[in-house]
């Protein structure tokens, strides 16, 4: 998720945007002064070229006078993207859009969708192992009922043995 994007003219933030709806009501505002203050300090200290700082979960990407707060699993190509095409005009529309990184990069779809067909494959696999399990347990429970069986008639022949009428 992306939590701010800000465009720099110089040290200064010309526009900031954020997307703090999952945080409460009550503490929004207080999140973006934050976020702005995190933004303010590392471009003060960063240069034109990209620069990522992790720090505790957040990841912040600054270069080309764009500064971006994500999570810190957030998809580095599809920042660098949103950094390359970033202008004054177009980050409110970006902070919705780069929300769900899938629709932007195609390689990032493709890996989603890998990841959710190995799960499926590992769970596919995992069942048919318990499934090879079950049918062990029936044919080990058929051969004891057939040696059962002939034990059964066994005794049961020797039994009739003695008592033939004629």
């Amino acid at each position: 998720m992306i939590y701010s994007i800000a465009i720099f003219e110089g040290k200064t933030i010309q526009k900031q945007v954020f997307d703090v709806s999952k945080a409460s009501f009550f503490y929004r505002n207080s999140i973006k002064e934050l976020l702005t203050l995190f933004t303010n300090t590392f471009m003060s200290k960063v240069s034109d070229e990209v620069t990522v700082i992790y720090h505790e979960g957040y990841k912040i990407t600054c270069g080309r006078s764009v500064c971006v707060i994500s999570d810190e699993d957030y998809n580095d190509r599809v920042i660098m993207t949103l950094i390359s095409e970033s202008n004054i005009n177009n980050i409110s529309k970006f902070i919705k859009t780069y929300q769900i990184p899938e629709n932007i990069d195609k390689i990032t779809k493709i890996q989603k969708e890998l990841d959710e067909t190995i799960t499926i494959l590992h769970k596919t696999i995992d069942e048919v192992l318990d499934r090879g399990d079950k049918l062990d347990d029936i044919v080990k429970r058929s051969e004891d009922l057939s040696m059962s069986s002939q034990m059964f008639y066994k005794t049961a022949a020797k039994q009739n043995k003695c008592c033939v009428v004629s």
